[in-house]
């Protein structure tokens, strides 16, 4: 019976935890995709203030084309864009391995408590096997005891 309570805490941990885990991963996600909106509005911003500065800048030097500006603007935003992808990649990348961490940690806190339940399992049969050694030579001896009363009476 005791075998079977321990089986079903050591099941109902593990449910716990890997609930506690996934929880856990929501919460970060949830974080890290608001850091990257935040982020985003900000560029989208700062490229908003940028071409209006460079607009007016061509408006008053007037000496250069507006081909050359629009180029130079859409090298510009090419750029960012660029830089924004290379962010979003660095994040996701260490998210994966943050993930993949986790994992790992999980997996061997699964390993660990699967090798505590088999030790658990042979002390149990080991105990059962004494038990019942020690049944025999009990009964055994009240035969031996039981013959040796008969005999002196």
């Amino acid at each position: 019976r005791r075998l079977g309570d321990v089986k079903r805490m050591l099941a109902r941990n593990t449910e716990m935890q890997a609930f506690a885990a996934s929880a856990s991963e929501h919460v970060e996600g949830a974080r890290l995709l608001g850091e990257m909106e935040e982020k985003m509005r900000r560029v989208e911003e700062n490229r908003r203030a940028l071409i209006e500065t460079k607009t007016l800048e061509a408006v008053q030097k007037g000496g250069k084309s507006v081909e050359e500006w629009e180029r130079r603007l859409s090298k510009q935003q090419t750029d960012l864009k660029r830089k924004q992808h290379e962010d979003r990649i660095r994040n996701l990348v260490k998210d994966v391995q943050r993930q993949e961490e986790v994992e790992r940690k999980l997996y061997d806190k699964a390993r660990s408590s699967e090798e505590a339940r088999r030790k658990q399992d042979q002390l149990v049969c080991k105990l059962q096997e004494e038990l019942e050694a020690r049944k025999r030579e009990n009964a055994k001896k009240l035969r031996d005891l039981a013959i040796t009363t008969q005999k002196v009476e």
